[in-house]
């Protein structure tokens, strides 16, 4: 069977409770069986940023944008997580 969504709602569940770690794990679960589904990654995005894992969120929005580079969120979400990284240059690039 197919966990992909059981995985990202039980996640997100855990998000809800903060519980940001577990909620990771599972969320990197549903990445497993699908590397694409780009929701998935948006909620590890915040879930990382949730816990100022600022580097994990730039690889999430990165690979939004490698699945759909017209998708203005992965963009304005990296920047924002950049700006926070004091990396300016990238952030104003990006």
């Amino acid at each position: 069977p197919n966990f992909l969504f059981a995985y990202v709602n039980l996640a997100n569940a855990q998000f809800e409770f903060k519980l940001y770690d577990v909620a990771i794990n599972n969320y990197k679960k549903a990445l497993s069986i699908n590397k694409k589904f780009i929701p998935a990654y948006s909620n590890l995005f915040g879930a990382f940023k949730k816990i100022r894992k600022y580097n994990g969120a730039v690889k999430c929005c990165d690979e939004i944008i490698k699945i759909d580079n017209e998708n203005i969120n992965a963009y304005l979400d990296k920047g924002d997580i950049l700006m926070l990284l004091k990396k300016y240059k990238n952030a104003i690039e990006c």
